[in-house]
């Protein structure tokens, strides 16, 4: 979505500061970096260095913990865009979810079977990240 205006009307119902909507799109763009690395930690031992950044305290020095550190924050960051995406109607979900994950355009879901119309896809889009700003608070 190279072309989409990143900042609506203050009269729409879901409108967010331009920079606010930006900070997280960007967030959910590492939806799929954040699966990847709690895949890999499925039989894998959380190297020290593995932290890079994410957390804020101190990091721990023993291996279970700092592993139970990381899942734990890629949880929580997965399930909070899951749970924004739920409150989606349901049979648009899936497009949702490659939309603000993969940047995927309406055209490029229409394609791939979006079952309505632009309009709606786009107030559904918005509403996510209406949603998604007050759960990140």
């Amino acid at each position: 979505m190279k072309h989409e205006k990143p900042e609506l009307s203050r009269k729409n119902p879901y409108f967010l500061p331009k920079y606010r909507y930006l900070e997280l799109k960007n967030f959910c763009f590492q939806y799929n970096d954040w699966k990847r690395a709690l895949a890999r930690l499925n039989g894998w031992r959380a190297q020290e260095g593995d932290m890079g950044g994410i957390v804020k305290s101190n990091i721990p020095s023993d291996p279970t913990a700092r592993e139970g550190t990381l899942r734990a924050y890629y949880s929580q960051h997965i399930e909070l865009i899951d749970r924004c995406i739920a409150k989606m109607e349901p049979a648009l979900q899936t497009y949702i979810r490659k939309g603000v994950t993969e940047g995927l355009s309406y055209r490029s879901l229409r394609a791939r079977g979006c079952p309505c119309g632009s309009q709606m896809y786009y107030d559904f889009y918005r509403k996510f990240f209406w949603l998604l700003s007050i759960e990140r608070g």
